[in-house]
């Protein structure tokens, strides 16, 4: 399986395919659409049958993701997420690339724990979120409640 890798030069990050293999050889060189970066590079979120979901979100909340297939050269800038700092204050996000066989589309899954007491003082609990991407609608849905409410001790 090929690994994502990052070469930064002045002006251009140049990504490339690797594969898995102790002399961990070049398979080829990945274009990535330019797009303003937060950070000073893609994360690899997840890969699924040869797409790459990649996140511009180290350390920050930036919600900037791609899905991208480097074997035919094509990219998906996703639309924002429901989810963000601006909308529902501080969280710790995970995200994952799956096939949904069901409806033979690719979804980006984001779950999300909502943490900041700032904005809601009288919500002294943790919650978990879910948010999906269907790449099949281009768009981000909100899951019901994926977990139970637990309280935070004082």
């Amino acid at each position: 399986m090929p690994f994502m890798t990052v070469s930064d030069k002045k002006t251009l990050e140049l990504y490339s395919l690797h594969y898995d293999n102790p002399a961990f050889d070049q398979h080829c060189e990945v274009e990535v659409p330019s797009v303003q970066l937060a950070n000073e590079c893609f994360r690899v979120v997840a890969t699924c049958n040869g797409l790459v979901c990649l996140a511009d979100d180290m350390m920050q909340y930036v919600n900037t993701h791609i899905l991208a297939n480097p074997s035919i050269r094509k990219f998906v800038t996703l639309p924002r997420p429901n989810v963000t700092y601006s909308t529902h204050g501080g969280y710790d996000a995970s995200i994952g690339l799956a096939f949904d066989a069901m409806t033979s589309d690719y979804k980006v899954v984001r779950l999300i724990t909502l943490w900041d007491e700032a904005k809601h003082p009288q919500d002294r609990t943790c919650r978990t979120v879910a948010e999906v991407f269907s790449l099949a609608t281009g768009s981000w849905s909100m899951l019901p409640d994926v977990t139970p409410w637990f309280e935070m001790d004082p």
